[in-house]
């Protein structure tokens, strides 16, 4: 499975050897990726409106990988994100969970377990599109409707994702 050129895979590690080495590993895979040395990098990005997944460190000194996730989440811009971190921690991975994250990573990993989450990521990705498409076919005048009517009382990272997912197709 690749990505499509629109798409791209973004990681986010101030340890320059994982970040090299995570993208190295996901294009080899077939996937296009770009890799960051903090979040305020790929937040300032052109790239970023073509990010589909988020691959992020937990522990890093500007913002945090949840805090990132969190952010992007908040501004509209949700992306499929994947965690990663050297220091597991049980209640940082019950957060990052509920926050809607598509798996936390304890490092060293097995580089099929990172493919999995990727993969894991652009179907979240591909099964928005499907709900949106259907979505718009039910309602034959779907441009004139606002967008509170079209999602209801869907959670606002659901309805992110989704705005997030009609950008990349648009």
């Amino acid at each position: 499975m690749s990505v499509p050129k629109r798409m791209l895979v973004a990681i986010v590690d101030d340890d320059k050897s994982i970040r090299l080495a995570t993208k190295d590993f996901l294009e080899s895979a077939g996937f296009s990726a770009a890799a960051f040395v903090c979040a305020s990098r790929l937040l300032k990005s052109t790239r970023l409106k073509r990010v589909a997944c988020l691959i992020a460190d937990v522990r890093m000194s500007e913002m945090t990988g949840l805090e990132l996730h969190q952010h992007l989440v908040g501004s509209n811009h949700a992306i499929p994100t994947i965690l990663m971190t050297a220091h597991p921690d049980e209640r940082v991975r019950a957060q990052a969970i509920k926050n809607n994250v598509v798996c936390y990573l304890a490092k060293p990993f097995v580089p099929d377990e990172l493919l999995a989450c990727v993969r894991r990521a652009i179907h979240r990705l591909e099964d928005i599109d499907d709900i949106l498409t259907k979505s718009l076919e039910l309602r034959p005048s779907a441009s004139n409707v606002a967008v509170g009517s079209l999602f209801g009382n869907t959670p606002p990272v659901a309805v992110n994702t989704v705005q997030y997912a009609a950008r990349l197709i648009a």
